[in-house]
This record gives structure tokens, C-alpha cells and sequence, in this order.
């Protein structure tokens, strides 16, 4: 298993992802100062994004389907890394690209990419949510 997002497993031979990217932003206010110079302010805490992107070939038309629900679901899940990294996530976008088609229209290869922004809880939900275990 390489990963899993939700209920959505990405295993190494079948539906796997083939690029993982990680982005922080930080927030800063700019101020303007005296003889044109300028500073900065660091504001508000960091986002965290991941970006999975991969390609599928040969496989069956809805093994993105659960991916794709989970998106419209619009609900935080969690995204564990076969590593044993764990993250809350929300599904911001999702891409789908199906090119080489057989007679009956499905398609050979179907490039996908998921963007993922991390959710944090408030502390007294996330105390909740593991309390119950």
C-alpha cells in the first residue's frame, strides 16, 4: 500500500500514484516604512497542501469513483502514507485525463491528479474524535 485517502486505497501495482508533492505557504503582511523600504509580518499560521498525481492504464472505468466521492463529500479524511505519516485532509480538485480509447469507449489510460489541503481541528474535536478509541 502506498497510501490511503479515506476509504480509497493507492496500491503500488494497480492504482498507485507515481508523484507526491508538498507545499507550505506562509502568511506575511507587508508594511510600508520610511525612505521606501518595507518589512514584513508574519501572520496567521502556515497551509500545507499535497498534490498525488499518477497514471492508470488498463484499468476499470470506476476505480476512481470512491476518490471522486470522497471529494464531493466535502468532509475532512483522514490520508496515512505507507510510511506511517497521517494527515487530515480536505479534497480541494481533482483532474481526470482519459486519452487511447477502445470501440467501446472506455478508455485505456487515464491520467489523475488530487489536490489535498491539510485540516487541522480544533483541539477540543480532535480530543473528542480520539477519545472514543
Amino acid at each position: 500500500m502506498l497510501a490511503l485517502l479515506g476509504n480509497f486505497t493507492f496500491e503500488t501495482q494497480d492504482n498507485g500514484f507515481q508523484d507526491i508533492k508538498e507545499k507550505l505557504s506562509f502568511k506575511y503582511a507587508e508594511h510600508e516604512k520610511a525612505l521606501g523600504f518595507r518589512s514584513d509580518e508574519k501572520i496567521g499560521k502556515y497551509s500545507e497542501e499535497f498534490e498525488l498525481s499518477g497514471t492508470l492504464i488498463l484499468q476499470k472505468t470506476d476505480s476512481l469513483e470512491n476518490l471522486k466521492q470522497l471529494g464531493k463529500d466535502g468532509e475532512p479524511v483522514l490520508l496515512v502514507f505507507g510510511s506511517g505519516h497521517a494527515y487530515w485532509v480536505t479534497i480541494r480538485d481533482m483532474e481526470v485525463d482519459s486519452s487511447r480509447f477502445l470501440n467501446t469507449g472506455e478508455a485505456l489510460k487515464r491520467k489523475f491528479k488530487v489536490t489535498l489541503k491539510r485540516y487541522y481541528y480544533e483541539q477540543s474535536v480532535f480530543s473528542k474524535i480520539f477519545s472514543a478509541f
